[in-house]
């Protein structure tokens, strides 16, 4: 839910609009500051396996990708 929690807030977000991005949630603010970059490099794979909510993992790089994130942090 907080991935998607966080999917919803930055499509309603204007792409020119910079926003700092905060979550209780250590596996989103992880998986978008540590995670993303190998995922990405990896297909979104881990061992040749998909990693799990690959496909929310990528709609959420695309859209940080698009956007100006101010800073993405744990509660």
């Amino acid at each position: 839910m907080e991935m998607t929690a966080a999917i919803v807030a930055l499509t309603v977000l204007p792409a020119t609009c910079a926003t700092p991005v905060v979550s209780d949630s250590q596996y989103l603010v992880n998986g978008m500051t540590k995670w993303i970059a190998g995922w990405r490099r990896n297909g979104f794979k881990k061992k040749n396996a998909p990693i799990p909510n690959a496909d929310l993992w990528r709609t959420l790089d695309a859209l940080s990708t698009a956007r100006a994130i101010s800073g993405l942090r744990g509660w």
